[in-house]
């Protein structure tokens, strides 16, 4: 399972369903992660985390990884591409 942190309003307007895509950068940090979990057409599963903490919110989405151009409004750089991951389905909020 990947587990990603994120800032506590980008975990908000996900689990909300108002953000529909969590973004990474293309480094090989991440390409090493994230083609770990994610072949090209298929969906996977991973946790996003608010925080650190054992007890800190978490959910369980699944995904589809695709490479581009996000969208500013939701953290996304405007000048480079990165790792979108659409979110497909939220299964869990804890």
């Amino acid at each position: 399972m990947l587990i990603l942190q994120m800032k506590r309003k980008w975990f908000d307007m996900v689990c909300s369903g108002a953000k529909k895509e969590v973004y990474r950068d293309v480094t090989p940090y991440w390409d090493a992660r994230i083609r770990r979990y994610g072949y090209a057409g298929l969906n996977f599963w991973v946790r996003i985390k608010s925080g650190c903490q054992k007890d800190a919110p978490y959910a369980d989405l699944i995904v589809e990884k695709t490479v581009g151009f996000g969208r500013p409004e939701w953290g996304a750089p405007a000048d480079r591409k990165v790792y979108i991951l659409q979110i497909i389905d939220i299964l869990e909020v804890k």
